[in-house]
């Protein structure tokens, strides 16, 4: 008798150790995924950033038209440059005494800053679908409702909106910058006009 409560009790002690371990393993790797999402955020402001600063010096663009460079380059200025590469015009219209070999050097700065950019932006929301998924599985879906998981996001680096609706702002509302084009694209369901490169 003596015997059997001894390994009642031991397999009672192994079961719960093995709980709690689960819990504490789920709540480490929900906190290392959200500060991941968190850092890839920060990481595409910082390229972001450093993009349209490389730009501006390859350039030479004044500071007046530093704030109208990233308008455009988040795509708010499509339809006064439509059919070519916004950018790219910009620094044309912008600068018009850059000396012509200079505009092949722009065009790869501007090239290479946009792929970086979407890469970074393909980044987090590769990040976000693997967190939402691990936190919406079973079990895992009950340890993240106890333990509170997305957890609320503040200060800085804070998203601006809750995109999800979930009545809080998490890792999961961090927004991908899109172009006011592709907004509407995307809303419309519909892209009638072609792609011309080469228009005047």
């Amino acid at each position: 008798m003596k015997n059997t409560l001894l390994i009642g009790g031991a397999v009672v002690l192994v079961m719960l150790i093995a709980v709690v371990g689960t819990a504490i393993g789920f709540n480490n790797n929900c906190v290392g995924q959200e500060k991941g999402l968190e850092a890839t955020w920060k990481d595409s402001q910082v390229q972001y950033d450093a993009f349209w600063k490389k730009v501006k010096e390859t350039a030479q663009v004044t500071d007046k038209y530093a704030a109208d460079f990233k308008e455009v380059f988040l795509g708010s200025m499509d339809a006064r440059y439509e059919g070519k590469d916004p950018a790219f015009q910009f620094i044309m219209e912008a600068n018009p005494a850059l000396p012509p070999e200079s505009y092949s050097r722009v065009q790869d700065v501007i090239e290479t800053g946009r792929n970086d950019f979407a890469r970074t932006q393909r980044t987090l929301v590769d990040k976000q679908r693997a967190y939402e998924t691990h936190i919406e599985t079973f079990p895992n879906s009950m340890l993240a409702g106890m333990f509170g998981f997305p957890k609320v996001v503040t200060g800085e680096y804070a998203p601006p909106d809750d995109i999800d609706g979930d009545g809080k702002v998490t890792v999961l509302d961090y927004k991908i910058v899109t172009s006011a084009k592709t907004q509407e694209v995307f809303a419309t369901g519909r892209e009638d006009e072609p792609l011309d490169v080469f228009a005047e």
